[in-house]
Formats: structure tokens, C-alpha cells, sequence
């Protein structure tokens, strides 16, 4: 029979790693948000294309979102 659960998730030098982690975000934050702009300019421009070529809003979202969407396993 199995133990109990460990409930300690972070460990004393755990805690360093994911300040530093947090801390390199911070610092990626703007870099974040202008690859976000981007995508969200390229994934609006391949919906717009879809329609463009006579998809319907919810054919073209279909499309869009089945690009987005991991395969199953």
C-alpha cells in the first residue's frame, strides 16, 4: 500500500527557481505582448480569408479553431 501523498509541492530551493521564473516573465512581458498582437493579427487575417473565399463567419471560425486545436492522442 501506497504512502500519503506528498503534500510538500515546493521544496526550500524549489521556491528560488520560480522566483526567478516570475521574475524573467516580468522582464519578457512586452516581447509577450507583441507576439500575441501578431498572432492574433495573423490568426484574424486567415479567418478573413476564409470568408473572403465564400466560408461562412461560422464555417471560417470552424476552419480557424480546428488549426488552434491540439490532436487528440
Amino acid at each position: 500500500m501506497a504512502g500519503p501523498p506528498n503534500l510538500h509541492i515546493l521544496h526550500p530551493d524549489g521556491a528560488s527557481d520560480i522566483a526567478a521564473a516570475v521574475e524573467k516573465l516580468k522582464r519578457e512581458m512586452q516581447q509577450i505582448r507583441e507576439y500575441n498582437q501578431q498572432m492574433a493579427k495573423v490568426i484574424r487575417s486567415e479567418f478573413d480569408s476564409y470568408v473572403a473565399e465564400g466560408f461562412t463567419a461560422a464555417q471560417a471560425l470552424q476552419l480557424v479553431k480546428a488549426k488552434l486545436t491540439p490532436p487528440a492522442k
